[in-house]
């Protein structure tokens, strides 16, 4: 077993990452054109400042030289989760029932805009992971540079990080944690499909497309287990790029189908 220092291949696989592209959002052109238009109400104003002051910070550490620690991450999530555990019926501010405050498309575009800079370390993470050959970093089954099993170790480390982070992005009901864990589940097996090179064909990858199909014409205007009339369940941010990142994955699986 190498026991040399960690190769730097990894950092310099993420810093190649960063230009990974960003999650789609497909409903979230709409929020953003809807909050080009809308003004805020002045009882929303404290959230909205802190929202931005969240997003700003996140957009620094993505442009310092060096990637944020767990240390850094940890309290910008618990911020996040703080405010949103406020909303209720997705509401800020207010309810269905009482009232709602205008400027909801403002601060819904800044909330997703915060949980999708978290979503493309994992994106950068996802990229180095899809590099090896044969589970090897920087080479294959005949030529294994050492620091393998430090590398593992990292990129381990790192998954489990994104995990915690992500996955309690949101307090989820039932209903979304279920798509969620499906929505993880794919992701899980089409990143297998590429990074380990597995053989696959159309009809295997068709299977898969279908899942994310009746995932996607189950939402109601965009909204995954609910609807804009009715309440807006928690998890919307991590769902929505879940679901873009494994369509983007059956897209590129179909060029090294077996029968293409």
């Amino acid at each position: 077993m190498a026991t040399d220092a960690p190769p730097a291949a990894v950092a310099a696989a993420a810093a190649d990452a960063g230009d990974a592209p960003a999650p789609a959002a497909d409903a979230g052109a709409s929020a953003a054109a809807a909050a080009a238009t809308e003004k805020l109400s002045e009882s929303l104003a404290p959230i909205h400042k802190e929202l931005l002051d969240i997003r700003d910070t996140l957009r620094a550490m993505q442009e310092a030289k060096t990637p944020p620690t767990e240390e850094a991450l940890q309290p910008l999530q618990e911020r996040l989760d703080a405010v949103d555990n406020k909303r209720v019926d997705g509401i800020f501010g207010g309810s269905l029932k009482t009232v709602i405050p205008e400027g909801q498309a403002i601060l819904h575009e800044l909330m997703d805009e915060a949980y999708e800079d978290i979503h493309r370390y994992q994106l950068m993470v996802d990229a180095i992971d899809s590099r090896r050959v044969d589970g090897i970093f920087a080479g294959n089954l005949q030529s294994i540079p050492p620091g393998q099993a430090q590398c593992s170790t990292v990129l381990f480390q790192v998954y489990e990080l994104l995990r915690i982070l992500l996955g309690s992005a949101h307090d989820m009901n039932a209903e979304m944690r279920g798509i969620y864990t499906h929505l993880i589940g794919i992701k899980r097996k089409l990143i297998e499909l590429k990074s380990k090179h597995v053989k696959h064909s159309t009809e295997d990858l068709h299977i898969y497309q279908l899942q994310l199909d009746a995932i996607d014409r189950d939402r109601v205007e965009g909204i995954f287990g609910g609807a804009p009339k009715t309440g807006i369940p928690a998890g919307q941010a991590v769902c929505s790029t879940l679901l873009a990142q494994c369509f983007k994955l059956v897209q590129d699986l179909q060029e090294t189908a077996t029968d293409v």
